[in-house]
């Protein structure tokens, strides 16, 4: 369970080419959380027979020599309210990261990322470049410290890597939806480069 303001939906139409996976289902949205709880699962033809469920067009492959396997697409946060500049007034103090270098998460429920880049947030504003800044720890602990999202929707993005799920790398990813404001519920690291 997560904090009761975070749903999360995987959108392939928003990133992907065409209206069906590799294994020819339908693409659509799915909502992984729904206000903080458990709402969907992403679904190859495979898994789905497995889990008596239907296929939701996330089955991908990197490329043909590889079986397709669910796989997320274009991840991101959504049904907030408000813009970007209200979390930031929110935030009073803190770190701003954005874009994506990549990540993972592992099997027991953690989970590491690097941010493209990040700001200073100082009295609600902007205040200054950072670079880079690795996010470690529990996934469960940071979906429970959302404190807001915003409404503003951003176009899907990808960032620098890809998925590498099942030694398939890299698969195209992104990310889209609204900023997330976090309470300090993470380890938070500045690379320096």
């Amino acid at each position: 369970r997560s904090g009761p303001q975070v749903t999360v939906v995987d959108d392939p139409t928003r990133h992907r080419c065409g209206p069906v996976d590799h294994e020819g289902s339908p693409v659509h949205a799915v909502r992984l959380l729904d206000r903080g709880s458990v709402a969907g699962r992403l679904h190859s033809l495979g898994s789905a027979a497995q889990a008596t469920a239907p296929p939701t067009g996330h089955g991908w492959a990197v490329s043909w020599r590889h079986p397709p396997i669910p796989r997320m697409t274009c991840t991101g946060f959504v049904g907030g309210t408000g813009t970007d500049a209200d979390l930031l007034a929110q935030a009073g103090r803190g770190l701003y990261l954005y874009g994506a270098r990549g990540g993972r998460a592992r099997p027991d429920g953690t989970f590491w990322a690097v941010s493209q880049g990040s700001c200073a947030v100082r009295a609600g504003r902007l205040a200054g470049e950072l670079g880079p800044v690795l996010l470690y720890g529990s996934s469960a602990d940071l979906l429970g410290a959302v404190s807001a999202v915003s409404g503003e929707d951003r176009p899907a993005g990808g960032g620098e890597g890809g998925c590498g799920k099942a030694g398939q790398f890299p698969l195209d990813v992104a990310t889209c939806g609204g900023a997330v404001l976090f309470e300090p519920a993470v380890q938070v690291r500045p690379l320096g480069c």
